[in-house]
């Protein structure tokens, strides 16, 4: 699991971004739990310093959160998250 605050979880889930995979483990939409794991960490203290390698996976992960989540947000049963 995620160590995600009650409050931020209910938002995370009310706004489509935190899902339940096929296994039952909390991720972020689109994300494996590995993924979920880093990108979480990462969100939390954007500003750590961060090697560049890490932003940019960062960056990857971000991005295809965020057509997951949309494509979620929209009802498109094409893509699984």
């Amino acid at each position: 699991m995620l160590d995600i605050d009650a409050t931020t979880r209910a938002k995370l889930r009310a706004s489509g971004s935190l899902v339940l995979d096929q296994d039952g483990d909390e991720v972020f939409a689109g994300l494996s739990l590995a993924e979920s794991l880093f990108f979480w960490e990462w969100e939390k203290d954007p500003d750590d310093g961060h090697a560049s390698a890490e932003a940019a996976l960062y960056l990857e992960l971000k991005h295809k959160h965020l057509v997951a989540r949309s494509a979620g947000l929209l009802g498109d049963s094409s893509t699984s998250i």
